[in-house]
């Protein structure tokens, strides 16, 4: 059976000339879509029965009194977000600038969920991060949440600034060279040269603080084997080796020397955690 094509179920799309990225045309019913919908996942179809079960006995469910846009896994991509603005009918597009564009008259009475992961993987955290913070000040009732690369990137960095600790030592490096983007960005965008690495530690203290110690490989296994199985310890050991093997040799080859890196990430920290950072 086709799965029915909803006539008139796309909203208005306003400046989607603007955006470059392509825009859907169709839409489908969310239950009977094709191929993993709730109505024909016959893998997961008694779970799913289950927990839904579950959820209308614990409490009953109450119909949003606004409309709801939701928008998951923007990983840095910010044409791709404006893409998916424009095609929840929430925005409208006004000219290719990032500031080109405004809330629409049913956005201005609805609710847009960001769903997590902001960062990794797209062109530009820093971009997608303005453009957020633009719709917020353009009015938007805004929510945000925390997916699984915002946290590994939150502790990650954060890390840095706390005491020795083998639970916490290792967040920095095993974020990889996904974080080294972010890096690049953070460097290019602010202060950066001889002036800005003036009062930084040396190369060698720099490294010291950046990777986990040798103790580390000793103490993380013994702590972590009252919630992880011997094979995940190892596996996750052997992953941490291979990371601050080829986490300088990425640094270099994004023109970052290791003060430079932790230059950013003290830059990082004055962004984010302080009050009056640009992303606090």
């Amino acid at each position: 059976m086709k799965t029915p094509v909803i006539e008139n179920a796309l909203p208005r799309l306003r400046g989607a000339r603007w955006v470059q990225a392509r825009i859907p045309e169709h839409a489908e019913l969310w239950a009977p879509g094709n191929p993993h919908s709730v109505g024909k996942d016959q893998s997961h179809r008694r779970a799913l029965a289950q927990e839904l079960r579950e959820l209308i006995e614990h409490d009953s469910w109450k119909w949003p009194r606004r409309r709801v846009y939701f928008f998951s896994d923007l990983h840095a991509d910010t044409d791709a977000f404006f893409a998916s603005l424009v095609a929840s009918g929430g925005v409208k597009k006004t000219g290719p600038g990032d500031k080109d564009f405004a809330l629409t008259k049913t956005g201005r009475k609805a609710r847009f969920l960001i769903g997590g992961d902001c960062f990794d993987k797209g062109p530009s955290s820093l971009r997608l991060l303005r453009v957020i913070r633009r719709l917020m000040d353009k009015g938007a009732q805004l929510g945000i949440l925390a997916g699984n690369h915002d946290i590994r990137t939150m502790l990650g960095m954060h890390s840095l600034g706390m005491d020795p600790d083998p639970h916490t030592d290792h967040f920095f490096i095993r974020m990889g060279p996904k974080a080294v983007p972010f890096l690049q960005e953070i460097h290019e965008q602010y202060p950066s040269g001889k002036k800005a690495l003036r009062d930084l530690p040396s190369s060698r203290e720099c490294r010291r603080r950046l990777y986990p110690s040798a103790r580390w490989f000793q103490e993380f296994p013994e702590i972590a084997s009252w919630v992880m199985p011997d094979s995940g310890i190892q596996r996750e050991v052997e992953r941490l080796r291979a990371k601050m093997e080829r986490f300088e040799k990425d640094c270099t080859d994004a023109g970052l020397s290791l003060r430079d890196v932790f230059a950013a990430t003290q830059q990082w920290r004055r962004l984010f955690l302080e009050p009056r950072g640009e992303f606090s």
